[in-house]
């Protein structure tokens, strides 16, 4: 109910009307090497489905922490996992919330932001902040709807991708997922 009420509220900022599936979840987790990833964070992380998933994954050694813009979100987050580190702040914040964890660079960054629905300037300004987080061969990995990839705005999204990184690897579609979506698998050059 909170996700909906969230979409409701802030359909730009949501997104979607259901939260991610553990299809979705696993799809976006595929290419984090838990045993190597020293530093990891969400942003978007909404009622938290993705973060679930990172929690039962990560090492112990693996900093984690979770960005989210919308307060009730992060309240209901927060309440959900007490031993994750839940930040409420815009993800323009990224180097900033990584220096004051003393984390030189992230390894993997997990986003749930509804990227299509952005205007260009804001996909600029939030994929800048995810690029100045990432370390040498930093991994990115977000997902769209299927629904919207052909709209302007998701595929003014794909083609910064492929601008951006060295590689952009799309999975096969996320039919378990409502609505279905696909994964944007990205290393950084």
């Amino acid at each position: 109910m909170e996700f909906l009420k969230g979409f409701f509220k802030h359909p730009r900022a949501v997104g979607a009307v259901l939260p991610s599936s553990v299809h979705l979840a696993n799809e976006l987790l595929r290419h984090v090497d838990w045993k190597t990833t020293r530093a990891l964070a969400e942003i978007g992380p909404g009622t938290g489905p993705i973060t679930q998933s990172i929690l039962q994954q990560r090492q112990k050694t693996t900093v984690f922490f979770a960005v989210e813009l919308d307060r009730q979100f992060v309240k209901l987050l927060q309440s959900r996992f007490p031993q994750a580190d839940i930040v409420h702040a815009d993800a323009h914040e990224l180097r900033h919330l990584c220096d004051s964890r003393q984390i030189d660079h992230l390894d993997a960054l997990i986003s749930g932001l509804p990227w299509a629905a952005f205007p260009s300037k804001l996909q600029l300004n939030l994929l800048a902040a995810v690029l100045d987080s990432l370390g040498p061969k930093g991994r990115f990995s977000t997902f769209a709807y299927i629904h919207g990839l052909w709209l302007p705005a998701g595929m003014r999204f794909r083609g910064l991708l492929k601008e951006h990184f060295d590689s952009v690897e799309i999975s096969p579609i996320v039919w378990k997922n409502a609505p279905p979506a696909i994964v944007y698998h990205c290393q950084k050059k």
